[in-house]
This record gives structure tokens, C-alpha cells and sequence, in this order.
């Protein structure tokens, strides 16, 4: 329990956002949500593609060195990334943070900066001293809600070349990674923390079994299943190496005891001009794109493209070019986001990286509720054919560019001509790394035929959330619970329950609720971080009013966290990164504003005085 404060702030009158009035209920989930299964790097750089893709998730860098210049001077908008990262929330599309760059003034070597180690990292990691730390709580509290899942560094292999991102040690990223780990989880419970991506084909695998085995080495690893969440990977250029990658990776989880942690495909694409390429056509990419993705979901919990655009035009693997035109692999991504939509891996046969490049098809199969999808190529360079079992007397074909034909089922099966591979591996055994133009075959089938779910497969952005307590809140019969993974609020009295919420911007949808309260007259206040606002509903689900915004002026907020209400209904919120607790009506015009210490959790104890919970203590 903090210290007992005393609002004596002078009255404004700064209204901020005004008051929403709304008539229906939000629900908690919208029709036709993206596929959360696949994503493109930096989609936020062309967000009218990003919506129309499909994907349901992307990842977005946010370097220290250009969020924080100066030491405590903040710089959020750097790239306008809170207006974009809102808009890809608007979308349905989930951001995940990739931070690294360490900071001049922050770096223990200056002249290593931006790819240094930062001062302070022995020190706790809420010890002002420790800048890391500092910055870490700060931008987790910030986004806590709009971004969950954060990934700590980036291809810390690559050593030489403008790859090159860290100049420091295993260890001393272990060390990196364990205050991250602690700062995050104060910050936003429901973050999760990834391991720096890993590019295979640099080390294999060397310097990830070093950072793992780093990791268990520092003091209260075993409490903290060594300060990682899950794995991603970087794994370009062929699909037959990927049960040989995954299970070598998955293999150093079981030694480290971190077995049933996730790995993700992060990156993956297999370019025009890229000299590991040579000769690929664009059409030939799409082709790797839909082979390789569909593949590697049968071992990666989410799977991503590099990258949405290519600002540096040094090889193509932007899916948009700078006019903002599209072309196959865009389209090809496409596809298939929205063929596996509401689909989850069942089963594949896809041939490993030794084998000769004889014609034997690949099958990659998935199923939706009352739908069977499968993926299908030539892996030889001879042209074949694919039988697949009919449960319906028609299918549908899908190629790579979108265009669909029907296809008659004879004697119960479908028997599909495959085109062949083109293009062989530079090193013997002789295979194609990428196989012939892949066709999607969907049919409709009875419920749970071939192994398909009964309900609907799980496809939510809480997948990118780690699970967390639900919070709630009583007042007289009325109950309010919000679910923070889930992004819902459940009020409840009586035999009247109603959930309304749900990820995304606006309407009354939520990004990261963290504090609720419920007011004089039943209206239920929740603050929502993500968005930096607060966000009121009737005792039935109806917004009532939405105010604020990021800013640190009065009426605005950085990230948001306790609410609670005062003897005469006012609201009042803990204003966390902003220091200050704020004072409103209970329509959310702004009344004044107090200084306090990091404050999280508010008691209100009389119109004057509050106390609050200091999450830095």
C-alpha cells in the first residue's frame, strides 16, 4: 500500500474525448476474424494491403534508441507508432514488439551503441539504475493490451554485415532477457516474452542452446521457467529442412526442460535476387510462400512472411512494392490466409531435406468445422498426380493466384495432375527447394469426418496473450469481471449477464482492460491501457462514454491502470506512466489531478484522499 496522497490540484476543464452515447451491447467476438495463424513482418507500413491479406498478426520494431533518445525524454510517436499499431488493432491484426538498439547514454560502451550492452543490468531490474529496466517497464505499461507478446532482440548470431544487432554476449543477453522478463510482467501480467529470433542456417542452433543454457544459470530461473516464453525462428529458401530445424529445436527445449513451449516461423520467404535464390521467379515465390507456410504450421504455433514492404530494395522480398502495387506473392499469401481461416493443422506428408527428387506429391491437410482443406504439391521434377479420399461428390481448387474450378469426385476419390518443380538445390542429394505450383483442394465434410474439429478451432488475438486472473469488482447486485487476455468485461445483476468488450479499437471494444470499478448508478468504468482511454458501460453492455488518449497533458493518459470511484460518483484513474493520479465526473469531463509515484491500484477514502499500490515497489 502506497502512501496516502491529497488531490490539491487547481480544477480544469478539459474534456477529453467527449461523451459516446451508444444504444447496443459490443460483443465480445466479430464475425470473420483474421487468421491469427499467419502474419507479415511490418505490416503496420501498409495497412490497406495488411486488412485486405487476411493476417491475423505482424511484427513491429521498437528500437530504445529511437523510443527513448535521451535519458527519461520519451518519444512514442517516433514513427507514429501509436497511430498505426491502433490502426492495425482497428483491423483485427495483432502487433508484436521486437525491441532491441541500446541507446548512447544507456550503453556501457558508448562506442557499441546501438548494438551494446546496456549499464545496470546486475542492478533490480526497478532499481532507477537500471536503465534497461526502466525502459522495459515503461514500454510494456504503455502497450500493455495493444502489444502482449514481446520479443527481446533479434538474430544475435549475425555477427558481421548489416545484420549485425548485437555486439555483447549470451550471457549478457541471458541478463538482458531475465530484466525484460521481470519488467514486462509487473508492467502487463499478460505479456509473454520470446527468445531473439534465430536464424538457423548462421550457427545452427549454437548460440540459442548457449542463451538457453545462460538463461538457467541466473538467479531464479527455475521460478521464472528461465525468463522465455516461447522460441521464434528465421528459416528461408526450402521446405525440407523444416522437420530436421524444428525437431533440433524442439529437442533443445526438452534438454532445458522447456519443452512444451511454442516455436514460431517468424520469418520466411524466398526472394527473386536473393543470391540464396537464383533464377526465382515472383510467381515461383508465392509458390514457396503457400508451400512453406502451410508446412510449417504442422510445427510452428504461428508462422510469419518477411516482410510487407522492402524500403531498401536490396532484394524483393517486399509482398508490396513502393507504389503500394501487389503482385504473387502478396496474392498467394492471401490465398491462403484465407483458404486455412477457421482451420487448425491435422496431418502432412512432406518429404525431408535427403531425399531424391523423385515425383511424389506433398499433402498438407487441415480442418474446419464441416471443412477439409488440403494443401498439395510435386516435390519431383517429373509431373504426377495427387488422390485425395472424396467425402463430398465436388471440390474446390484453389492455385496460388486466387482463381478457383470445381472438380468431380470419380469412384470416391479426386485425382488432381500436379505441375512439376523447377528448380534444383545447388548441393547433391538433388531436390527441389521449391516443388511445383501448389493447388488448395476444400470440401465439405460431416462434422468431425477426417479428423476434423467438432467446434470451431481456437482463433483469437488471446492467443498472443499469456493466461491471467480475471479481475472483478461488486457494488451492491452488480458484479463487473474483465477477462485482460480476452479483452471482455462480464457485468452481471441479477439473472441479467451480459459480455461485451472484445479486442480491438473503439465502439467499446478493449485493448488490455486493467482496472474496473462500478459507479453510483451501475455504469461500469474500465481503463483501457492499450488504448490509453477509459471506457464506460450500462449495467446492460452499452457504452456510455469514452474518454482520453495518449498525451501527458490533463484528461490524457500513458498508460492507464487502477480505476476507482469517490463518495459523489467521480472517477478517478491511475494515470501510471504520466506519475499522476486524475480526477473526473462521472462523464468523463476532466476535474483535476494529483502527483503520485508510479500508481496502479486506487481506494478512494473520501473526495480529498486516495491511496494507491506502487507497482515499482
Amino acid at each position: 500500500m502506497g502512501r496516502i496522497s491529497r488531490v490539491n490540484v487547481a480544477l480544469g476543464a478539459l474534456v477529453c474525448g467527449g461523451f459516446v452515447p451508444l444504444s447496443t451491447p459490443i460483443a465480445a467476438a466479430t464475425a470473420s476474424l483474421p487468421n491469427y495463424q499467419i502474419g507479415i513482418v511490418e505490416a503496420d507500413l501498409a495497412l490497406p494491403q495488411a486488412k485486405a491479406s487476411g493476417i491475423g498478426w505482424t511484427r513491429v520494431p521498437l528500437p530504445w534508441a529511437s523510443l527513448e533518445p535521451q535519458n527519461g525524454t520519451w518519444n512514442f510517436q517516433y514513427t507514429h507508432n501509436d497511430r498505426t499499431l491502433l490502426a492495425l488493432a482497428a483491423d483485427g491484426i495483432v502487433p508484436v514488439g521486437v525491441v532491441q538498439t541500446v541507446p548512447t547514454w544507456a550503453s556501457t560502451n558508448p562506442a557499441q551503441a546501438p548494438r551494446g550492452v546496456p549499464q545496470g543490468l546486475s542492478l533490480p531490474w526497478n532499481n532507477p539504475g537500471n536503465y534497461w529496466g526502466q525502459f522495459m517497464y515503461s514500454l510494456a505499461r504503455h502497450y500493455a493490451g495493444l502489444i502482449n507478446t514481446w520479443i527481446i532482440g533479434n538474430e544475435i548470431s549475425v555477427h558481421t554485415g548489416p545484420s549485425r544487432s548485437f555486439d555483447g554476449t549470451p550471457m549478457q543477453m541471458a541478463e538482458m532477457i531475465r530484466v525484460a522478463y521481470l519488467a514486462v510482467k509487473a508492467a502487463n501480467p499478460a505479456a509473454s516474452i520470446q527468445a531473439p529470433g534465430a536464424p538457423y542456417w548462421y550457427d545452427q542452433g549454437r548460440t540459442t542452446n548457449a542463451l538457453l543454457t545462460d538463461l538457467a544459470r541466473l538467479p531464479g530461473a527455475k521460478q521464472n521457467h528461465d525468463f522465455i516464453d516461447g522460441l521464434n525462428l528465421h528459416l528461408y529458401n526450402t521446405v525440407q529442412w523444416n522437420g530436421l530445424v524444428f525437431g533440433y529445436y524442439r529437442r533443445i527445449l526438452i534438454h532445458h526442460g522447456l519443452g512444451p513451449f511454442p516455436i514460431w516461423l517468424s520469418e520466411t520467404n524466398a526472394a527473386p535476387n536473393a543470391p540464396e535464390d537464383p533464377g526465382i521467379t515472383p510467381a515461383e515465390q508465392g509458390d514457396f510462400l503457400i508451400e512453406n507456410l502451410a508446412a510449417s504450421l504442422g510445427v510452428a504455433t504461428h508462422v510469419e512472411v518477411y516482410q510487407m514492404t522492402d524500403p531498401h530494395a536490396r532484394v524483393n522480398y517486399g509482398l508490396v512494392g513502393p507504389s503500394g502495387a501487389t503482385g504473387p506473392a502478396y496474392t498467394a499469401v492471401q490465398t491462403l490466409t484465407r483458404a486455412l481461416a477457421d482451420t487448425r493443422f491435422l496431418h502432412e506428408s512432406v518429404l525431408p531435406y535427403e531425399w531424391k527428387a523423385i515425383a511424389k506429391p506433398a499433402i498438407v491437410t487441415f480442418g474446419g468445422v464441416q471443412r477439409l482443406v488440403q494443401v498439395v504439391w510435386d516435390q519431383g521434377f517429373q509431373r504426377t498426380t495427387v488422390t485425395l479420399p472424396a467425402y463430398a461428390s465436388t471440390a474446390t481448387v484453389i492455385a496460388a493466384n486466387g482463381a478457383t474450378r470445381s472438380i468431380v469426385a470419380r469412384g470416391r476419390r479426386f485425382v488432381i495432375p500436379l505441375a512439376p518443380a523447377l528448380h534444383h538445390s545447388r548441393k547433391p542429394p538433388t531436390n527441389a527447394p521449391i516443388g511445383g505450383a501448389p493447388l488448395i483442394i476444400v470440401q465439405s465434410v460431416r462434422r468431425g469426418q477426417a479428423g476434423t474439429p467438432v467446434t470451431p478451432p481456437v482463433n483469437s488475438p488471446a492467443e498472443f496473450a499469456a493466461p491471467t486472473p480475471a479481475i472483478t469488482t461488486r457494488r451492491g447486485t452488480e458484479t463487473a469481471t474483465i477477462h485482460p487476455a480476452q479483452a471482455t468485461i462480464t457485468i452481471a445483476d441479477g439473472a441479467q449477464t451480459v459480455t461485451v468488450g472484445g479486442w480491438g479499437v473503439g465502439n467499446g471494444r478493449l485493448l488490455g482492460p486493467s482496472g474496473v470499478a462500478i459507479g453510483l448508478h451501475g455504469t461500469v468504468y474500465v481503463t483501457n491501457s492499450g488504448a490509453n482511454n477509459v471506457v464506460a458501460y450500462s449495467p446492460r453492455g452499452q457504452v456510455v462514454a469514452e474518454w482520453g488518449s495518449y498525451g501527458t497533458r490533463p484528461g490524457y493518459f500513458n498508460g492507464p491502470s487502477g480505476v476507482a470511484i469517490g463518495p459523489n460518483g467521480n472517477v478517478y484513474i491511475a494515470d501510471t506512466l504520466n506519475q499522476r493520479v486524475q480526477k473526473f465526473s462521472p462523464t468523463g469531463k476532466y476535474l483535476t489531478q494529483g502527483p503520485s509515484n508510479w500508481p496502479t491500484t486506487l481506494t478512494v477514502t473520501s473526495t480529498n484522499h486516495w491511496h494507491h499500490v506502487n507497482a515499482m515497489e
